[in-house]
């Protein structure tokens, strides 16, 4: 299991309850935990799959809300004294800053190397066709070959 940043668990006095609900904030997941009398619902969300996340100020308690990309469940813990949520969300915002920062420079990169790949296959074509012309010699071509996949490396 990853490393544990923060664990938040609501007022039972401010929400009414026995058993509080808890937020526990790792590296790489938010987990959020309900017990009930005979059961225990748990929740686990990477930071990839986070929209965002909504803090509701009161006077004193806040509540925090995880919007999901994919799912209908959006899980939310009330009744956290403001310090503490104000921290949680700080977190939550920055993980999923990172996690969606990470995802779009490997698409980038993709995309990157794709245009390359084939700005370089279509100087190759270029050049083939000046060969077949006579337009350049067969020493030229292997030259300008070899300069075209360094280029790419």
């Amino acid at each position: 299991m990853s490393k544990l940043l923060l664990k938040v668990k609501m007022n039972r006095i401010r929400a009414h309850t026995v058993f509080p609900q808890s937020l526990s904030i790792y590296e790489d997941l938010v987990s959020f935990r309900k017990r009930k009398w005979f059961n225990v619902d748990e929740m686990t969300v990477t930071f990839n799959h986070i929209a965002q996340a909504n803090l509701k100020r009161g006077v004193f308690f806040s509540t925090i809300e995880i919007i999901t990309s994919g799912g209908s469940d959006n899980p939310s813990i009330r009744c956290i004294l403001n310090k503490e949520a104000r921290k949680a969300t700080n977190i939550i915002e920055q993980k999923i800053y990172r996690a969606h920062a990470t995802n779009q420079d490997k698409e980038e990169f993709k995309a990157e190397k794709d245009t390359g790949v084939l700005m370089m296959e279509k100087s190759l074509s270029r050049l083939k066709e000046l060969l077949l012309k006579g337009k350049i010699t067969d020493k030229e071509y292997a030259k300008k070959r070899k300069q075209a996949k360094e280029a790419l490396e």
